[in-house]
């Protein structure tokens, strides 16, 4: 009898041990099944940036009798606010999308110059600025669960305004405004938050292509150029759906 109770106490004990087993076996299938965070969908968001402007001013006289050529580069911090739109894909960790961005940067580089123009003494004032920025850029990451590590590239259009007036001729001045193409990278990191929520850091950069006109409201043989990049780091926060 006591080999029997022996032997049903073993049977018991082994089939405890089975039995755990067995339910750690599953629990971990279930962990490997469950793999990473699902990224996949469309989301809005908002992002406040600290923005480095940098302008680079070059002005040629044509005709080569009035005044010396001249380029004068300059920058200045300032910040900017955006609102975003964009929609993920996911393949495993892979992770892959398209995102729009219309931005209002708060920046302006302005410039205060004395200048001999025939042999004349002029004071020559004038300011660069880019009021909006939109971009349509394609992102590529990689998702460590509720981590996401992306970087971005696309094409980027600025509205650049040039103001400018020489005190000794017209005090008024005169300005101009143009969309400017131009091309935008950066890299970031996401973090999943709950609730369909997620933050980000981001650093990003943007080139728009030069702007060069006559200033026929300032000299007509002059032709100028301005050439625009902005840096930015962002904050973003990101509701999914």
């Amino acid at each position: 009898m006591r080999h029997l109770f022996a032997a049903a106490a073993f049977f018991c004990c082994s089939a405890s041990v089975v039995s755990a087993e067995e339910q750690n076996s599953m629990n971990l299938g279930s962990i490997d099944e469950a793999g990473p965070e699902n990224w996949e969908g469309m989301y809005l968001g908002v992002a406040g940036s600290a923005v480095d402007f940098s302008g680079t001013y070059k002005s040629f006289d044509l005709d080569r009798t009035i005044a010396a050529d001249y380029q004068r580069s300059d920058s200045i911090s300032g910040n900017a606010l955006a609102l975003l739109a964009g929609i993920n894909w996911q393949a495993d960790r892979l992770v892959y999308g398209l995102e729009l961005s219309a931005s209002k940067p708060n920046a302006e580089i302005s410039y205060l110059e004395n200048y001999l123009i025939s042999a004349q003494p002029h004071r020559w004032s004038y300011s660069q600025k880019v009021s909006t920025i939109a971009s349509i850029r394609g992102r590529v990451g990689y998702s460590f669960g509720e981590t996401l590590v992306y970087g971005s590239a696309g094409a980027a259009f600025g509205k650049l305004t040039i103001s400018g007036y020489d005190t000794s001729v017209d005090p008024s001045g005169g300005s101009i405004s143009n969309w400017q193409k131009g091309w935008i990278f950066g890299f970031g990191v996401e973090q999943m938050l709950g609730g369909g929520w997620s933050t980000s850091l981001e650093y990003s950069q943007v080139k728009l292509d030069p702007l060069t006109h006559n200033p026929g409201y300032w000299y007509k043989p002059f032709r100028d150029t301005h050439e625009i990049e902005l840096g930015e780091i962002s904050i973003g926060l990101k509701y999914h759906f």
